[in-house]
């Protein structure tokens, strides 16, 4: 599960890891086990993500380059932080996402990864298979499986 995603009818995230828990229970998710993203200081959650190991940036490195070969993973220097959520940066917020979502689901030696944009994901599903990736369903898909 992530927090990574607005809150419905709004443009705001659960800021802490309570908040977003509250949210997950309130959706009758609690049971869920939570799949744990990257420690990123000032993004994450400290007590809900990993310390990464040594080959984190590779792996990443690989997962951006099989998903978004034409989207340059370094930010410009001195790039600030309004910039960094302006319209310009818009695609690369989103596979700067998709790109660690993934890494945390494989990281977690997940099955099925389950995200409502599964659009990249498909569309690459033979490299993504090269560095682990099972299948990946929406969630309509993935309940529509389960419960066959």
């Amino acid at each position: 599960m992530s927090a990574s995603e607005a809150l419905r009818g709004s443009k705001t995230f659960p800021v802490t890891a309570t908040q977003f828990n509250t949210r997950i229970e309130a959706l009758g998710w609690g049971d869920f086990d939570r799949v744990m993203g990257p420690l990123v200081f000032d993004l994450t959650y400290i007590n809900m993500s990993v310390v990464v190991d040594d080959t984190f940036e590779e792996r990443v490195g690989a997962l951006w380059t099989a998903m978004f070969p034409n989207i340059d993973r370094e930010l410009p220097p001195g790039l600030t932080q309004a910039e960094l959520q302006g319209e310009n940066f818009h695609k690369w917020r989103n596979a700067w996402y998709d790109v660690h979502t993934l890494w945390a689901h494989l990281n977690a030696e997940r099955d099925v990864f389950v995200m409502t944009n599964t659009k990249d994901f498909q569309k690459n599903a033979d490299k993504l298979a090269l560095h682990g990736l099972k299948a990946v369903h929406t969630p309509a898909e993935a309940l529509r499986i389960l419960t066959n």
